[in-house]
């Protein structure tokens, strides 16, 4: 009896957050005995402002600045939390499309990969692997680092670059910004998941 639950609380950590982000919200379980457990599961959540945070597939998720409350429901016990979302400190999605265009034109591939379109496909080393897109394989190539490199000419090269957008914690770019900043001959393939990645390829 001395384990039972006597009252919870939203985990603090929630507190304060920064736009985009994704956490896997959880309450405090204080016990009679001075202990506390962190429960995450099976907990009924709420918002009261879904434009600033809201919940899906078991994760809390920052949408944009500003506060809001959520509340927990966790057997009969009822603990509300108010949630101050940040400004996402880094670039905004078309600053950053942006920038990746420029590296791409200026060096031949995108910002920070360590290869580039043309280089000696046998020097890439990483993964071996596919990409798929809805149950078809897209390319094949090698996954190193947060890019993956394909040969889908079969040649000794490197001919396509792909960079899975949620590896850079950008899920939220759409299609119209990609279009905006890369034209039409750049998109973004999204499956139901969430997973988007932006690519480049040799067009003769």
């Amino acid at each position: 009896m001395n384990k039972r639950t006597v009252k919870v609380r939203v985990n603090s950590k929630l507190s304060s957050l920064v736009e985009r982000t994704e956490i896997t919200p959880s309450i405090i379980s204080p016990s009679k005995n001075g202990t506390s457990s962190t429960i995450i599961s099976p907990i009924t959540w709420r918002t009261d402002n879904s434009q600033v945070v809201y919940f899906s597939k078991g994760k809390l998720i920052a949408k944009s600045p500003e506060k809001a409350t959520i509340k927990a429901t966790f057997e009969d016990f009822i603990a509300t939390l108010l949630v101050t979302v940040k400004k996402d400190p880094r670039l905004t999605n078309i600053q950053w499309l942006t920038s990746q265009k420029n590296t791409l034109n200026q060096q031949g591939s995108f910002l920070n990969a360590p290869y580039k379109i043309y280089d000696t496909y046998s020097k890439v080393k990483g993964q071996n692997g596919k990409l798929s897109y809805y149950g078809r394989v897209y390319t094949s190539g090698v996954l190193k680092d947060k890019w993956h490199y394909g040969t889908y000419r079969k040649t000794k090269t490197v001919d396509e670059i792909m960079l899975p957008l949620s590896l850079k914690k950008r899920t939220d770019i759409t299609e119209k910004q990609v279009i905006s900043v890369f034209a039409k001959a750049y998109k973004t393939y999204k499956k139901t998941d969430g997973m988007s990645t932006l690519g480049t390829k040799i067009i003769e």
